[in-house]
């Protein structure tokens, strides 16, 4: 059995401060590891998420973020904004799932200097 996974990111920084965040991932893997669930949506990424260990065969899954600029707690709390997408090919049903996600959270750098920052997000799917 052999996995292959490709992740792709791009930062694009605004001169207002915030920053656009772009995320790409490609994932196949020749066997599956556990039963398909009955819900096979549950396993698909949503928001920042990722599908741990693939239930799927074939997984393509995108997102793109907005991160405000820190404005607020001394320049260290600020908004974030994302949406995604993925799409995955179930190889024991023979069935395909997509899945929508939109959702928003803060973002608090603890580190300025080290760029350490702690998330707290909410993700909707549809």
């Amino acid at each position: 059995a052999y996995a292959l996974r490709l992740d792709t990111r791009y930062y694009r920084r605004e001169a207002a401060g915030g920053v656009w965040a772009l995320q790409g991932l490609v994932g196949y893997d020749s066997e599956q590891w556990n039963p398909v669930p009955t819900d096979e949506s549950l396993d698909l990424p949503v928001g920042r998420s990722y599908a741990g260990g693939f239930r799927n065969q074939l997984l393509i899954f995108a997102q793109a973020e907005w991160r405000g600029p820190k404005l607020w707690l001394r320049n260290r709390l600020g908004p974030a904004f994302f949406g995604s997408v993925s799409g995955s090919n179930w190889q024991r049903s023979g069935t395909s799932a997509t899945l929508f996600g939109a959702g928003g959270g803060l973002r608090y750098r603890l580190n300025p200097d080290a760029r350490t920052t702690l998330r707290l997000d909410y993700a909707v799917s549809f």
